[in-house]
C-alpha cells in the first residue's frame, strides 16, 4: 500500500514557498553568482571571493537574529545555510571568506552599535545592515533603533562552520548548546543536503545545478516548521532553480492526488498505474537506473 499523509497546517512546504499564489514573500533571486561559481568548476578550483548577493544574505541573517531576539517564543538555535558547490575545497574557501566578513561585521557592531543611530550609521557595516532592514524587514513590527540595540547580543555568538565529508555532521551538534543555543552559518554541499536538520533555519543561500526532482527536494532544507518567524525567513536562489522547485511541487501534488484516487477506488499500487509528470526540458524525475521499470506515456492535456 501507499498512503499520502497530509502536511500539518503549520508546515512550510514546497507549495507554500514556490507556488504561484504563495502568501510568503521569501524568495530572492541570485543573478551574480555564476561569475564566482561557474559551471564546470573542478574539485581543486579556487574562488576569487563571494558574490554581493551572498554578503547581503549574511547581513540578512544578522538582522533576523536581532529581530528574533526581540520577539517572544523564538527558537534558541538559529541557522543559515550556504550551499554553492559539492566540492569540499570550494566549501572551505567560501567558509574562510564568510568567516573574515563576519568577523569584520561583528567587530563594527561591537564598536558602533551602542552609539546613537545617527552616529552608528556613519559606519559602513551598520549602514549596510540598516539598508537590509529597510529593504527586507521594515514591516516586522520593530524599529531600526530597537534592532540596533539588540545587534550586539544577537550577532556576536554567530559562528561559521563547514559541514562536509571531512568535518562530518558532528560539526553541527546542536545538543551541545542547549543552554544558549547555537547560532551558525553552515557552509556545505551534499552533507547538508541529506538527513541533517538545520535547527531554526532562517536564511538559505542555494546555488546548485542539480537537475533531479528527488535530489532537489532533498536539498530543500528550508521546508519545515517556522513558528512565529514565517515572515522573516529568506531563500536566495536562482530564478531557474525556483522554477524547477515550482514544477517539482506541482508534480508532487499531482502524485498525491493520484494516490488519493487510488485509495478512493480501493485499488492497490500493483493494480493502479501511478504517474509522475515529466519535465519537458532539463529535469529528470530521478536517476535513470532507478526508472528502469517505468514507462513513458504521452498524455493529452488542456492548456486552458
Amino acid at each position: 500500500f501507499i498512503y499520502a499523509l497530509d502536511a500539518p497546517t503549520n508546515y512550510v512546504g514546497a507549495r507554500l514557498i514556490f507556488g504561484d499564489d504563495s502568501p510568503l514573500d521569501c524568495l530572492r533571486h541570485i543573478n551574480d553568482a555564476d561569475v564566482y561559481f561557474p559551471r564546470g568548476q573542478k574539485s581543486d578550483s579556487t574562488i576569487e571571493g563571494v558574490p554581493p548577493s551572498m554578503i547581503e544574505a549574511v547581513g540578512s541573517f544578522l538582522v533576523v537574529n536581532a529581530i528574533m531576539d526581540l520577539r517572544k517564543g523564538m527558537p534558541r538555535h538559529r541557522s543559515m545555510l550556504i550551499n554553492v558547490s559539492h566540492f569540499t575545497l570550494i566549501q572551505n574557501q567560501v567558509r574562510d571568506v564568510i568567516f573574515e566578513l563576519l568577523r569584520k561585521m561583528q567587530e563594527d557592531i561591537r564598536n558602533y552599535a551602542s552609539l546613537s543611530t545617527k552616529e552608528a550609521l556613519k559606519n559602513a557595516t551598520l549602514a549596510t545592515l540598516h539598508d537590509v532592514f529597510d529593504n527586507e524587514y521594515s514591516g516586522s513590527g520593530v524599529s531600526w533603533a530597537e534592532v540596533q540595540t539588540a545587534l550586539t547580543a544577537a550577532t556576536l555568538p554567530i559562528e561559521v562552520r563547514s559541514v562536509n565529508q571531512k568535518s562530518g555532521a558532528a560539526s553541527l551538534d546542536y545538543s551541545l548548546y542547549k543552554q544558549n543555543g547555537l547560532r551558525v552559518i553552515a557552509v556545505g554541499g551534499n552533507s547538508l543536503a541529506r538527513g541533517l536538520t538545520l535547527e531554526g533555519l532562517c536564511v538559505s543561500y542555494f546555488h546548485r545545478g542539480t537537475q533531479m526532482y528527488d535530489a532537489l527536494l532533498q536539498m530543500g532544507r528550508w521546508f519545515g516548521y517556522r513558528p512565529g518567524y514565517e515572515d522573516l525567513f529568506r531563500i536566495w536562489i536562482t530564478e531557474e532553480s525556483a522554477n524547477w522547485y515550482s514544477h517539482v511541487s506541482e508534480a508532487t501534488d499531482e502524485l498525491r492526488g493520484e494516490i488519493r484516487r487510488m485509495q478512493v477506488s480501493r485499488l492497490k499500487p500493483i493494480d493502479f498505474g501511478l504517474r509522475v509528470r515529466a519535465h519537458p526540458d532539463s529535469l529528470l524525475i530521478t536517476a535513470r537506473n532507478k526508472m528502469r521499470d517505468s514507462e513513458e506515456i504521452v498524455h493529452l492535456m488542456s492548456i486552458s
